[in-house]
């Protein structure tokens, strides 16, 4: 089971055992829309991706 993370807006929902079918957030009418749809990602595979960097003290992009 996982955290998902919303690609788009960020929010991260309850641990699941699949991503949830949309995201609150990103479903707002006036929420920017992704050409490429709603898609997920979880603390995991962004840490795995070594795209993941401590830039300071309590602080990561």
């Amino acid at each position: 089971m996982a955290n998902y993370i919303c690609n788009i807006c960020g929010v991260q929902y309850p641990k699941n055992e699949e991503a949830p079918s949309r995201c609150k957030i990103y479903n707002e009418e006036r929420q920017y829309v992704n050409p490429i749809r709603q898609s997920w990602t979880t603390l995991e595979t962004m840490q795995n991706s070594n795209l993941y960097k401590k830039e300071e003290m309590f602080i990561s992009s």
